[in-house]
């Protein structure tokens, strides 16, 4: 088997950050410790991963995750108080109303980088066919969403 095609089969499969109590992060591919930011630029990558806690050996990888999203707070400068009001709002609504809004929000963003994709790339299409998709795109999944909401206030 040729180099490449070992060095491909090893970065498709996922790769496992043994976490300490310090909060440092030991890559275990590449045998070496990793900041938050490296970690970062892993998922930015697309590269599958697992995050495990050296002591416990559980998974934390969604907590991390978590931390590392709240630590980015130029993230967050992106969205209105009001947004992040109406987030925390959802507390008050039941689990399956929250799962419903959280699937919701998966597919607007899995929507938005399909087609941000596209508009990044200014020879495969323009900016107002790019925001005429998104806009298509978003109406199909509001509407889906609000026959979801509608349904489940039937079933009640």
């Amino acid at each position: 088997m040729p180099k490449f095609r070992i060095i491909q089969a090893m970065a498709d499969k996922e790769r496992i950050i043994t976490k300490y109590a310090s909060r440092r992060l030991y890559d275990t591919f590449e045998s070496e410790y990793i900041a938050f930011k490296d970690l970062q630029n892993l998922i930015a990558k697309g590269i599958p991963l697992k995050i495990i806690d050296a002591k416990t050996k559980e998974d934390v990888t969604r907590s991390v995750m978590v931390s590392l999203v709240l630590e980015n707070t130029e993230l967050f400068s992106q969205f209105s108080n009001e947004f992040l009001i109406k987030i925390i709002c959802l507390y008050k609504y039941n689990e399956e109303q929250r799962e419903m809004f959280g699937n919701y929000i998966q597919k607007s963003l899995d929507a938005f980088i399909g087609s941000n994709t596209k508009f990044l790339n200014p020879l495969s299409s323009d900016a107002m066919d790019y925001l005429s998709d998104l806009g298509k795109e978003h109406q199909m999944l509001t509407e889906k969403f609000m026959k979801e909401i509608s349904n489940f206030g039937k079933q009640s």
